[in-house]
């Protein structure tokens, strides 16, 4: 019997110049092409897994409201790769006491239920978030109100922790201003209220430094100005009913840092000298001296 031996094909020289030139330069670019794809979707499927979540910011962290007012919170994810992402719905919350707020966990919506304190935080993944301080005041009562009143208009206007509910609308007025400081720039969150009318309530300056106020007009008011750090201003002004009442714009100055300490049962003389303030008026700064005491009665005398 006869055995045919085959040999193993051998390209010729036209098809094998042919797979040098072409297809193996092509495939090398197709290559170099979709390898970057590849990489991506690698890296993505690997950050999706490790993506380890370090904090949970919520805002704002103090919340005033009246009863049946609703407020949005916003709740921040801060990821341990420093990337951050605010949370739009779905996580875990606790409130303190739930008969005075109720949480929509789908809209981030508070709304409050009655009047009274309490507290909320959330957790995610294990991560606690700071927690949230609530007050709910009483709802005003709008009864007495028409609405083509003036006070109609501006009931939003009523500070939410003033604990006068009901307004006469013959005598609602809105009274605004700006507050600066010493170099005529915006003062933020200066406590504005009304002296000796603790029931109007209290609101803070926005970041431009205005502020809009409801109160009962028709008579003058002392309006005043407090923030930390700063001396409290006073301005007198007459209230118009059903009107708006502009106050002449403020500047606020900041307390001197330098403390001197008086012994007032010292007999010696004593001095306080503030601080040196310069600007495009020079520079100055004052003197104050004790003599104590003078007598029993007044003290001592400074000047």
């Amino acid at each position: 019997m006869e055995y045919q031996i085959f040999k193993p094909f051998k390209p010729k020289t036209p098809i094998k110049n042919f797979l040098q030139s072409f297809l193996k330069p092509f495939l090398k670019t197709l290559l170099i092409l979709i390898l970057p794809f590849i990489l991506i979707s690698c890296n993505s499927s690997n950050d999706t897994n490790t993506k380890k979540l370090k904090e949970l910011i919520v805002s704002p962290t103090q919340i005033n409201l009246r009863v049946h007012q609703v407020k949005t919170l916003s709740i921040e994810a801060i990821y341990k790769d420093n990337t951050r992402e605010i949370l739009q719905s779905a996580i875990n919350y606790d409130i303190q006491d739930s008969s005075i707020v109720s949480y929509d966990s789908s809209t981030n919506i508070l709304k409050a239920l009655k009047q009274g304190s309490t507290t909320i935080s959330f957790t995610k993944d294990g991560i606690t978030s700071n927690i949230i301080n609530i007050t709910i005041y009483p709802a005003l009562n709008t009864s007495n109100i028409s609405a083509l009143n003036f006070a109609s208009l501006y009931l939003d206007s009523i500070p939410v922790n003033a604990s006068k509910t009901t307004y006469d609308e013959k005598l609602f007025s809105m009274i605004r201003g700006n507050i600066y400081d010493i170099n005529d720039e915006p003062l933020e969150d200066v406590k504005v209220s009304v002296l000796d009318n603790d029931d109007y309530g209290w609101l803070l300056s926005k970041s431009n430094g205005t502020y809009t106020l409801g109160i009962e007009g028709g008579k003058d008011i002392n309006v005043v100005y407090s923030k930390n750090g700063y001396i409290s201003v006073h301005r007198k002004v007459y209230a118009l009913p059903n009107d708006w009442t502009i106050v002449a714009s403020v500047n606020m100055v900041k307390l001197d840092t330098k403390v001197t300490s008086i012994d007032l049962s010292n007999t010696n003389t004593q001095i306080h000298n503030s601080s040196t303030i310069s600007d495009d008026r020079g520079s100055r700064s004052t003197t104050l001296v004790f003599n104590c005491p003078v007598s029993p009665r007044y003290g001592c005398l400074v000047s």
